[in-house]
């Protein structure tokens, strides 16, 4: 069926499959529920519990910038945000989560992971499925652990780890 598309081309590709491996490691996560400094905001509640901070229910959807720093105390610095939302798919609090993780210093400024997944606990791992920048197309996994937990602001212990082909010159037989 996809053959007969005039706009669609598939051709063999001889190259060989080289990566380089990276690995961040205690990256934190700050989210903010409300309040000052709120970092996500409820956009589809279907609950009427955002006032409690809970918002569940089926659809119920928030959209988040959270931030990510190299450290887990106030001195430390910006590293990232993760900029994306999150969806209630069950309608028990099962959120499905789709994130960029976009890098804002250093050699990886303007990069972008490109993460999702589902969240059915406090600890999870999320599916890194592509990327730009230093980290064009990516693959590999973020494993969130909860820090810790006061008021209205957690804060994740990120581990980042994937692979990142290396593009060489390709030869395409037609």
């Amino acid at each position: 069926m996809l053959n007969d598309l005039a706009n669609f081309e598939a051709a063999a590709v001889a190259a060989p499959a080289e990566y380089r491996r990276f690995t961040f490691r205690d990256l934190y996560m700050r989210r903010t529920y409300r309040g000052p400094g709120a970092n996500q905001v409820v956009v589809v509640n279907q609950s009427g519990g955002a006032a409690a901070g809970n918002c569940y229910g089926l659809g119920a959807t928030v959209v988040h910038n959270w931030a990510i720093y190299d450290g887990p105390g106030p001195e430390a610095k910006l590293v990232a945000r993760a900029r994306g939302l999150h969806i209630d798919t069950t309608g028990a609090g099962l959120f499905y989560n789709t994130f960029c993780l976009m890098f804002e210093h250093g050699r990886f400024k303007g990069s972008t992971l490109q993460a999702m997944g589902v969240a059915p606990n406090l600890d999870d791992e999320y599916s890194i499925v592509g990327g730009s920048g230093e980290f064009a197309l990516a693959n590999g996994v973020v494993n969130r652990v909860v820090y810790s937990r006061e008021g209205n602001t957690d804060i994740d212990r990120l581990t980042v780890k994937g692979f990142i082909p290396i593009m060489r010159d390709l030869h395409v037989s037609s």
